[in-house]
């Protein structure tokens, strides 16, 4: 039975701060997040899990993740991000 409460799959609004501390803690699971004007150059997330997360003038240079799907290095990315979901 619904409980009248609106259910939304809206990507949630991170800092990057906020990513590398809940990354560091063990999360890895970080789909459907929103980052907006960070800069993730040269870090190392290995195994995070970016499904459906949204990027909006993050720095993106040699970012590392698992089994990168295109070429994401040296590039200001306004658009939906897939490179870093999981085969």
């Amino acid at each position: 039975m619904p409980d009248g409460r609106i259910q939304t799959n809206s990507p949630k609004v991170i800092s990057a701060q906020e990513l590398l501390k809940r990354y560091a803690d063990g999360e890895r699971d970080f789909h459907n997040i929103f980052l907006r004007q960070v800069d993730l150059s040269g870090v190392n997330l290995q195994s995070i899990n970016l499904c459906g997360a949204y990027f909006s003038y993050v720095n993106l240079v040699f970012f590392t993740c698992i089994q990168p799907r295109k070429n994401i290095g040296n590039e200001y990315n306004n658009n939906h991000h897939q490179s870093c979901c999981p085969s």
